[in-house]
């Protein structure tokens, strides 16, 4: 049933004009340019079955591209039709780029996340709810599929090292051990570049 959401998204998006320019599973982008300094930018998420929608600008024409820092809109894969894509590319506000802040505050970077210093063959226990190992199995009729082993809270796992990821665009992937399963940690922190403390604690 979420290959058939998967697919009517992909269809909409691509009869509204969208180009599909990353498709590593489980994220899926899609885009369309408004013009050369604007564009709408659409996330499918394949593994959750959701959609989170980001705009694309620069303040000068030809200057370097921003993106919103939070979707202009989000909702559920079946929840994604013409008309609400439509919707978003209507509404296109550069605002929502470049929000207003007040001259008076001090402007302040946000924290950059904190990642764990993982050490090859340590072990270390879950703490967090959402955890799991995921790694690419082939399937029987064809292409490639996702093996998950869910990781309870309290769950010890060792790590195994760190590699680069596949696609076009892949990040770096933590390889962790459970019992007799392999796979790569998830969640990790933005482009796969570790991961967030708190997920993990060394044992």
């Amino acid at each position: 049933m979420l290959e058939d959401y998967l697919n009517n998204a992909r269809a909409v998006l691509k009869a509204a004009g969208f180009s599909n320019y990353h498709n590593y599973r489980p994220y899926e982008d899609f885009d369309r340019w408004l013009n050369n300094d604007q564009a709408v930018v659409i996330t499918l998420n394949g593994d959750d079955g959701t959609f989170y929608a980001l705009y694309r600008a620069s303040k000068v024409p030809g200057g370097e591209l921003e993106t919103s820092p939070n979707p202009v809109q989000s909702g559920t894969l079946q929840s994604l039709n013409a008309e609400k894509i439509a919707e978003m590319v209507r509404g296109f506000d550069t605002a929502l780029v470049f929000p207003f802040k007040p001259s008076s505050a001090p402007e302040t970077a946000p924290p950059k996340p904190q990642r764990l210093d993982l050490k090859k063959g340590a072990r270390y226990r879950v703490s967090k709810e959402g955890s799991r190992l995921g790694r690419w199995e082939p399937h029987p009729s064809g292409g490639m599929i996702m093996k998950r082993v869910e990781l309870p809270v309290g769950a010890e796992i060792t790590f195994l090292g760190q590699n680069q990821g596949p696609g076009s665009d892949p990040g770096y992937v933590q390889t962790f051990s459970h019992g007799e399963e392999t796979g790569d940690f998830w969640p990790t922190t933005v482009m796969g570049l570790g991961i967030e403390v708190g997920w993990l604690e060394a044992i």
